[in-house]
């Protein structure tokens, strides 16, 4: 992954909303937002959040909820 891609990760439905994911359990993470997309349904209530990938130090920035899945 380039520096400063953004990742996607998706967390269960505590996270939905944009209320943040301190509470939820992550389900997956992605290299993509299509990649991200193709997992709705797969997991029930989830929701989308993506970083700013940095390597040095490594870490994750710039939270940005994206989406939210509800069946």
């Amino acid at each position: 992954m380039a520096k400063g891609k953004r990742v996607y990760i998706l967390y269960d439905g505590r996270a939905c909303g944009g209320k943040g994911t301190d509470e939820a359990q992550v389900l997956v993470a992605c290299g993509s937002a299509k990649e991200a997309a193709s997992y709705k349904g797969q997991f029930g209530q989830m929701a989308c959040y993506s970083y700013k990938r940095m390597f040095k130090p490594a870490r994750l920035e710039d939270e940005k909820w994206e989406w939210d899945y509800q069946p």
